[in-house]
This record gives structure tokens, sequence and C-alpha cells, in this order.
């Protein structure tokens, strides 16, 4: 027995070594993520166990991975879809891959309201008593980490756990239905008993979001003072080419350090689309080449807060496996590293090396108007947006806003810079056709303005300095176009500051700037609304008051798309709304046209509702800032508030009235002081839900995005007379 044993043996053997070795189907000649990565974090991927049968697949995880996690195979509806009956067939294949390959196996997730079987929730036909919901909670748990005790180093014990949108802050589920907040706690006890070893993280979307990043680190610090072990945060980051935006994305790394949490970056993916609309049957090379900058500019920021972040983890890794295929709808994305023949994107070169990827184009608006050219930013500049990716602090950077009428193109760059007029200059780029040529052409102009001692104001170029730094004010004539809502132009600007440098708004790479198809794109569009607001103080009881009458209404029947859920394809609720201010408050009354009235849904933004908008100091920055704020009420005068929360003082009422209701609302300012000629950012919205549960259309008076939310660059703005 023991010859024919050996002689078995010897020709497994022989037959292994006569085997051809795997073709390599990838690129080995680029360099692997993991070893760019090796002493930051690990870097991982969600995959499934089919794709280790991908030869391809199979590779890419060899070859650029630290860390995998089960996309689906360790979900409790997986592993166990009928109670007592465990299945860990798929789950194995993946830690074994792991263990055999050494990299590390992230385990995904134990407690979670989706991809979990009824029964957990159910007894004998009715819902399950708590002791039992408990017992089934810890059995699982506890097969399920013991099984992989040693193999995996963190597991997400609890899922999308947070709704701000409830009063408590907790996602009503089946675990909350039946157990309320404490399942939360429970689990993670659970969790520690089974593997002690193991990191336990609290994993969930929208950490961007500060009222629900508030919610999750109160969360945690409330089971930390119970004694409850939990290691860190996991942020899923499934993001677009701009959302959210990199502040608020730099602001959730901050907070969640400070907390002295780990930080683990647990789905990341980068959609191409902002819109659940939007689709594409082929990609281009443009959106990958933007997709692979915002790449460089996510890790950029994390390459600031590594010390605290562990491990980041992509939601795949090759664009031909994604859950992004089939939601929010069905259609083509590519999201991830690599494309579907498995080479390195742009996306990995914003990993890898982001100086492989070709310059960006940064994308800005000129509203229309006309400018007094004196080196001042008088009321028509509050109108308008500064451009994107231009930074301004004490120390240095710039902001920019431009104008346009018929005749001129109208720039306006506030600069830091504590030595002004000392060998400092100004180039702009202008290619009026937005040709993007390889060369510059008798289209393409570069103007320069040499900002010296000798510097001398014109008619057409203004500038006042201060001890902190310069504006400067210029018109350009237009030689081959006239201004009109239609254009679209390229643009660059250079902006020298002595020795010390210089600041580019678009080519950052290319200081002289010759390529026109790499300069930005400046789109010309019509200004913004803007209506004046008179002073007066109203008393806050949902009646109009006569002295709201010195304003003209504010119409809002500007309909615009919503968010994931909701349809938005009627024209539904609209409203009449008027604004006073005082020293201390901005009050606004609001009529609203509804003919059916509906908080069926526990969204509160999807409830017939008014959401007004406030920008203090009208920055217009494509994140919230303190002095900015979002307050909700329904016609019930139920509130609720956006990211930077309620304010001291803030009041409303609410009445039905016949074809809709009346909302009037008291809002305190937090930082202003305001006074006649005083100009804020400003918009009002109302949602609408005819019954549906849903939002079935958003209405708004002056932004024309779902953004308001996040972002105060598409207000409108009041000016305050007295």
């Amino acid at each position: 027995m023991k010859t024919i044993k050996y002689m078995l043996m010897l020709i497994f053997i022989l037959c292994l070594a006569c085997q051809e070795p795997e073709e390599i189907l990838i690129q080995e000649d680029i360099p692997s993520l993991k070893e760019v990565f090796q002493d930051d974090f690990y870097i991982g991927a969600a995959i499934e166990p089919f794709q280790l049968e991908i030869p391809a697949h199979r590779q890419l995880l060899k070859k650029h991975f630290s860390s995998i996690t089960a996309e689906n195979a360790m979900k409790p509806e997986s592993i166990q879809p009928e109670e007592g009956k465990f299945d860990f067939g798929d789950a194995d294949k993946l830690a074994r891959f792991a263990g055999d390959n050494g990299i590390a196996l992230r385990g995904h997730t134990l407690v979670w309201h989706q991809q979990v079987p009824a029964w957990f929730f159910s007894e004998n036909g009715a819902p399950a008593s708590k002791e039992k919901l408990k017992e089934r909670m810890r059995t699982h748990i506890t097969q399920v980490m013991q099984r992989y005790k040693g193999q995996i180093y963190a597991w997400d014990v609890v899922n999308e756990a947070i709704d701000p949108g409830e009063k408590d802050g907790f996602r009503r589920n089946k675990w909350y239905e039946i157990l309320g907040e404490e399942y939360i706690e429970l689990a993670f006890r659970y969790a520690k008993e089974a593997d002690p070893e193991a990191k336990l993280f609290l994993n969930d979307y929208g950490t961007t979001d500060a009222n629900r990043r508030e919610l999750i680190i109160k969360l945690i610090q409330k089971l930390k003072a119970k004694g409850v072990s939990i290691d860190g945060v996991g942020m899923q980051m499934h993001v677009s080419l701009t959302k959210p935006n990199i502040y608020d994305f730099e602001s959730a790394l901050k907070d969640f350090s400070e907390q002295d949490l780990e930080i683990q970056i647990t789905e990341l993916d980068v959609t191409v689309y902002e819109n659940k609309e939007q689709s594409f049957s082929k990609v281009s090379q443009e959106l990958l080449n933007e997709q692979g900058h915002r790449v460089k500019d996510l890790f950029a920021v994390i390459n600031k807060y590594k010390e605290h972040i562990t491990s980041i983890t992509f939601w795949g890794m090759t664009d031909d496996h994604t859950w992004l295929t089939s939601y929010p709808v069905k259609r083509s994305d590519w999201p991830l590293p690599f494309d579907k023949e498995q080479k390195a994107k742009p996306f990995y070169w914003g990993l890898a090396d982001p100086r492989q990827l070709t310059p960006r184009i940064n994308k800005a608006k000129a509203i229309e108007g006309t400018a007094v050219i004196d080196g001042k930013a008088e009321d028509i500049w509050q109108f308008a947006e500064s451009f994107p990716r231009m930074t301004i602090s004490d120390e240095s950077g710039a902001e920019i806003k431009a104008l346009w009428d018929k005749q001129y193109l109208y720039i306006l760059l506030k600069v830091a810079d504590a030595t002004p007029l000392q060998e400092d200059a100004i180039t702009i780029f202008l290619d009026e056709k937005n040709n993007k040529a390889d060369a510059l052409d008798e289209n393409d102009r570069l103007i320069e303005f040499a900002l010296d001692k000798t510097w001398k104001n014109t008619k057409d170029t203004a500038l006042t300095k201060s001890a902190s730094g310069y504006v400067f004010e210029a018109r350009i004539p237009f030689a081959h176009i006239k201004g009109s809502k239609i254009i679209t132009m390229g643009l660059d600007i250079l902006i020298k500051n002595g020795e010390q440098g210089v600041l580019k708004w678009n080519d950052k790479d290319t200081v002289d700037s010759k390529t026109p198809k790499y300069w930005g794109a400046l789109k010309f569009v019509t200004a913004p609304s803007g209506t004046t607001a008179p002073f007066g103080t109203a008393k806050i009881d949902g009646i109009k008051d006569a002295k709201y009458n010195a304003g003209k209404p504010l119409i809002v029947s500007k309909f615009i798309q919503g968010i994931e859920g909701e349809e938005n394809v009627q024209k539904g609720a609209t409203a009449n709304v008027w604004v006073l201010w005082d020293e201390q408050a901005l009050y606004v009354y609001a009529e609203v046209n509804d003919s059916r009235l509906s908080v069926v849904s526990d969204l509160v933004y999807m409830q017939d509702s008014i959401e007004v908008f406030i920008d203090e100091n009208n920055n217009k920055s494509p994140f919230y800032e303190k002095d900015d704020g979002q307050f909700r009420v329904n016609y019930n005068n139920e509130q609720s508030f956006g990211s930077t929360g309620p304010v001291e003082g803030f009041e409303s009422a609410a009445k039905k009235m016949s074809g809709g209701y009346v909302v009037e609302v008291k809002i305190p300012y937090r930082s202003l002081t305001p006074k006649p000629g005083t100009i804020i950012g400003f918009d009002f919205q109302v949602n609408d839900d005819q019954g549906s549960g849903k939002r079935d259309s958003i209405s708004k008076w002056n932004d024309p995005t779902n953004d308001s939310w996040q972002s105060t660059a598409g207000f409108g703005v009041l000016i305050f007379k007295k």
C-alpha cells in the first residue's frame, strides 16, 4: 500500500511539473499598489469567490492587493440562509486564497438591515422575542467569527445603523424594532467575546455629512463609555467625480482622527455619473482622466491623515465586475482602478503615480453682468461663483470670479500676498472659440499684466492693495466672438507671486500653458436670482405681517431632479415667499401651493416641507462653512436641520390653508452683523410628496441642482435694504 501511495504522489508531483505556467494576463511592468502603500495601510479589494477562477483577476489580486473583503460571501444570508444551517463554502474559498497568498482578510458584515434572512426576526409566525433575537445574533456572530478567528484582522460588526432623519439618529430596521438601539451594543459585545483579537468597526455611508458624522461619533463615545470595545469607523465612500466635495472629506478624516479612532475606508469606488438619469454606452477619456484626478485629490487628503488610517478597500478592482452596473439603475459604469481588460486606468495612476495623468479640465461659470473697473468687488460680483479648485488662506492663494457681457470678459482676482507689487504678474490665457488645439493659433491670446511698483490703473484694469494682498480687476474685449449664454471658452489664469512661486487654475504642471487643449473651460450663464429684502420684524405665528408686502415675493417654481429613489417626474408644489430682516434675524413667510399633503415617509426631506438655505458671508463655496445653514419645516411644523444644525432662537409656525399650507420662520444669524447693503446667499426649496412616500417633486427659487444641502455655490442672493 505504501508503494502505491508513493507512486501516486510521484505521479502527482510530475504532473504539476509538466503543467505549463499560467499565462500572464495583466500588466507586470507597472508598480504594485500594495508596494506603493506598504508603509501606510492595507490596500484592498472586495471580491466574489468566482473571481478567483478568473486568471487575470487572480493575478491582479496577488500583484496589487494586501487585503481582500468578501463582497457578499460573509453576509448573513450567504452564511446562514436557514437557522442552524451554516454554509461557509464561499467564505472559506476567500479565506484559503488570502492565507495561501499572504493577503490580509477583512470581514463584512455581521449585522445589517439588508441581506439578512427573514427567519432571524420571526418566531412561530410572529415577531421574534427580544431574547430569541439576542440568542440568534449571538449564535451567528460566534459561529462566524470563531471559524475565522486569527484569519480576519477587522470586522464590520454593524453596518449602516445611522439615520439623521430620525430624532434619535438610528435607522429603523428589524433589529431596532425588536431590540432598540441596544442591538448595536450587543453586536459589539458578542463580537469581542467571539474573537478578542479582531478589530471591530462601525461601518456606514455618508460619513462626509457633518450631521451623520456627529451621530456616529456620539454613538461610539456612548458605547465606549459603557465599556464596549470598538476600534474604529468604516467610511464606505461610494463617491462621484464631484460629490462629496474634498473639504467635507477632509473634515470627516479630521473629526474621526481627533476621536482617536482607527479609520478604514471600506467601500471606495468612483462612479462617472452625477445622477441616476445619466447613462453612457462608452466612457470618454476626459471623464476617465477626471476620475484619475479625483482619486489623486482624495489620496492627497488621505496622505495627511494616514497615521490614523489602517486600511483602504475598493469595492471591486476591475470595471468588468462592479455593483454599480445594477445600482441605482442598470447601466454601464467604470468606477474602479482597472478596466474590463484588467489594464490600468487613470484611476490607477491617480494612486500609483499622479504625474502620469493628463492635466484635468477644470470648469467654471461666468455670469452675465457688467462691472465697473475700479479694483473693488461691487454688488454684481456677489452674484458670481468662485472658480473651483482655487484656494485662499491668510498666507497664500487666490479667489477668481468672472462676468461677461456682449463686448467683454471681466475677471476679478483676490490674491493673498504679503508683499504685493513686488515682481508680481498675472497672465490670462484665452481660447475664445474653445478649439482645444495642441498649439496656439490665431484664436488664442496670452495677456500678461506686470504688477510692480510702476503699476497704474487704466480704464480696463484696476488694482487695490492691502497689507494682506490685492484685488485685481480687468475687462478684456472679445476679439473673435460676442458674449452670449451659449458660449464656453477656453481659459487659464496664472498668478506669479514674485519669487515665491506661481498659482495656476487649470494646467498646474505647465507654467507657460501654451497648449490650449489643457486650459480650463469657462461657461457663460445668466445671473442667479437676486432680490432685495426690506427691513422689518415679524411675529412668528403663520399669519402674514403687512411688513412683508414692502418686498416683492420670490417665486419658487423651478423644478429639479432629486436623489436616488425619487422619480421627480411631475411638476408639483410651488410657493410664493416673502423675506424681512432686522439686526437679529431673517424672517421668511411662505405660502405653498400643494393640493395633497403627506408626511408618509420617515425621511424628513421626503415629506411635504419647505427648506430655507442661508450663506451669511455669500462665499458661494462648494461646501458648508460655519455661517451656512439648512432649515426645514414640514406642514405640521416639525423642524429638522442640515449638517450645521439648528441655530439658537430658531422659530417656526405652520398652518394648513385651502390648496396648501403656510410656513413662517425666524432664523437668527450665526455670525452676521447686518446693515443696509449687506448681501447674503439665499435659496428656498419646496419638497412635495403626493402620497407615494417618496419626494415626487422639488421646486427651487434659484439653485438648479439638488446640491443645496451640501454646497452654497448655487444659491441666489438677498440684498438687505432699509
